[in-house]
């Protein structure tokens, strides 16, 4: 699937960007602000793997990473329900990540229209 220099390209990439400390000292409020200590709750909630997606969305740098991070919130941190999501009344729900190509948002109004 995929060739050993993209494998390595991608390892090298995913070494050299910020840890999440990194992240929060490049944010434009205050260390002892309440955003930052709320934010810093949060992120000892979360798994770690979902970390740098939160921050680049808290720190406005990512419109889809904002997306990512609300609906793997929404579910728990689940990534499996986020394809699953049933809140087709969510506003998000178009835009949602790890969705197959063939659950579309027209497919699956489609589906949703005929069932009613």
């Amino acid at each position: 699937m995929f060739d050993t220099e993209s494998r390595l390209r991608a390892v090298e990439a995913k070494r050299s960007t910020k840890s999440v400390d990194e992240l929060l000292k490049q944010a434009p409020w205050p260390a002892n602000s309440t955003q930052h200590r709320q934010i810093r709750a949060r992120l000892a909630e979360m798994p770690e793997t979902c970390r740098r997606t939160y921050l680049r969305a808290v720190l406005g740098r990512s419109m889809a990473a904002a997306v990512k991070a609300h609906c793997m919130e929404c579910v728990c941190w689940d990534r499996r329900e986020v394809a699953l999501c049933t809140a087709l009344a969510c506003a998000l729900y178009p835009y949602r990540p790890f969705v197959s190509p063939e659950k579309t948002p027209a497919k699956v109004a489609g589906v949703a229209g005929g069932a009613a």
